[in-house]
């Protein structure tokens, strides 16, 4: 078949041959991934298949050996069967004791695991509780300290209104002598500061209040 120039190959063409190949490549790709699995399960069964001879042989070796005991205790005599029977006998009596303490260490640790238990709940309730009454201290600290704020403004804002009705009166009291008696407005400030000076118990006198100079 004469082969075509490669200026007479339609587009479309090649493209088709590029998908199949793709095509092709993916299938390549699957067909050695089941190629590499299918050995894989070959290994798996040829491993199994040893295990099973092995174990064959294990079994045919126990059959031959239950046939020896069988035939070594047909020739023990009746003396020798009775003293294996009181001999088993023992060995079922310790090991009936050994279930017993075995039960008994088993409650013990059940007892033990059950009283960690509790003592583990117990100890996270506290720790929850230690964690509410923290939140709780860390709650009243802060409405405490917001208290302290709001009368620590209200005091200031009392105190400022008594600076204000002092400066008020210094001023009253350097007016002309036209103006209303001054001490008639002093003994007006100074009643209304006893009922709104916040540090009324340790006030001063008026001479000392004059005495601080201009506020």
């Amino acid at each position: 078949m004469r082969e075509l120039p490669f200026s007479s190959l339609r587009f479309g063409s090649f493209r088709e041959t590029v998908q199949n190949n793709n095509i092709l490549k993916e299938e390549l790709l699957n067909v050695k991934e089941k190629l590499v699995k299918s050995s894989a399960l070959k290994q798996e069964l040829q491993c199994a298949l040893e295990r099973e001879r092995i174990l064959e042989q294990k079994l045919s070796a126990s059959e031959n050996r239950n046939t020896e005991l069988s035939v070594r205790l047909q020739s023990i005599s009746q003396e020798k069967v009775q003293t294996q029977i009181t001999e088993n006998s023992k060995l079922t009596a310790e090991i009936a004791d050994l279930r017993k303490q075995l039960e008994d260490k088993h409650k013990h640790c059940d007892y033990v695991l059950q009283y960690l238990c509790d003592t583990e709940a117990s100890y996270e309730r506290k720790l929850k509780e230690e964690k509410e009454i923290s939140e709780l201290q860390r709650q009243c600290h802060a409405k405490v300290e917001q208290n302290m704020v709001k009368k620590y403004e209200d005091l200031k804002a009392a105190l400022e209104r008594d600076i204000e009705i002092l400066r008020q009166h210094r001023m009253n009291q350097n007016e002309p002598q036209g103006r209303p008696n001054g001490s008639n407005m002093y003994q007006t400030n100074q009643c209304h500061l006893s009922h709104t000076n916040p540090f009324r118990n340790h006030s001063r006198s008026s001479r000392n209040y004059r005495g601080r100079g201009r506020y």
